[in-house]
C-alpha cells in the first residue's frame, strides 16, 4: 500500500496529517506500508487521536520507555476491556418454604400469657380465654379446658389456676394440641379420667341447652 492509498484508507485530507499520525505511531515515511502498519495507524487515529485523555495516556506510556506500537497496543487492550459487558448474574433462587412453615410465619403470634396473681371468677376467666384464642368460648368448652387442667368447676379461681386454664386454651386452640396432651403434661391420667371427660362433655351439653350462645366479648 503506497502513501496515497494509506492516506485515503485513513480518511486523511493532507500529507501533513498523515505525517503527524505516522510520527505518533513511530512509523517511518516511506513509499510502501504493510497491512499491520496500516491497522496500527487506523487504531491510533480512531481511538487515541480524537481523545485527549487517551493521548495523555499514550504519552505517559512512552515516557515509561515503552515503544509506540507497544503503548498503542496496551491502550487498545484497555479500551476493549472497558467496553466488555459485565457478565449478567442470575438472581439467587429464594429458598423453598413448605406450607407449614409459611403458615407458621404468616400466622399472628398468640398474645403472651402473663402470670396472674389475683383471683378471678369463672365468667371472667372464660372471657380471658376467649380473648386469648379469638374463638367463641362456650360453657361446655370451658369445662373441657378445666378438666384438662384437673380443675373443678367453681365460682372463683386462684392466679395459678387461671394461668393453667389460659395455657390450656392457648395450646389447644392456637397451637393445635389436643386436650389429652395438655392433660398428660398436667399430670392427669388420661385413661383414668376418660369417664370424667365424657361426663364433663355431657354436663356441658346439657347446660349449654339451657344457656344458648357464648361468653360475650
Amino acid at each position: 500500500m503506497d502513501w496515497n492509498q494509506l492516506k485515503l484508507t485513513c480518511e486523511l485530507t493532507t500529507d501533513e496529517d498523515l505525517k503527524k499520525a505516522l510520527d505518533a505511531c513511530g512509523l517511518s515515511h516511506k513509499d510502501h506500508y504493510e497491512e499491520g502498519e496500516k491497522e496500527l495507524l487506523k487504531k491510533y487515529l480512531k481511538l487515541i487521536e480524537p481523545d485527549p485523555e487517551k493521548q495523555q495516556q499514550f504519552a505517559d506510556l512512552l515516557k515509561q520507555g515503552k515503544k509506540r506500537p507497544e503503548a498503542l497496543a496496551e491502550i487498545v487492550a484497555s479500551i476493549k476491556s472497558d467496553n466488555q459487558p459485565e457478565a449478567e448474574t442470575e438472581p439467587e433462587a429464594e429458598p423453598e418454604v413448605n406450607s407449614a412453615e409459611e403458615t407458621q410465619k404468616s400466622a399472628p403470634s398468640a398474645p403472651k400469657i402473663k402470670k396472674r396473681h389475683q383471683p378471678i371468677s369463672l365468667f371472667d376467666l372464660m372471657k380471658e380465654g376467649q380473648k386469648l384464642t379469638g374463638k367463641p368460648m362456650t360453657l361446655a368448652r370451658g369445662q373441657e379446658f378445666l378438666a384438662a387442667c384437673g380443675l373443678p368447676e367453681k365460682m372463683e379461681y386462684s392466679g395459678d389456676e387461671a394461668t393453667a386454664f389460659l395455657l390450656a386454651c392457648d395450646r389447644v386452640v392456637n397451637q393445635g394440641q389436643s386436650l389429652a396432651e395438655v392433660a398428660q403434661d398436667n399430670g392427669i391420667d388420661v385413661k383414668a379420667r376418660q369417664s370424667a371427660f365424657n361426663l364433663v362433655t355431657e354436663q356441658g351439653d346439657n347446660q349449654a341447652a339451657g344457656f344458648q350462645g357464648t361468653i360475650p366479648a
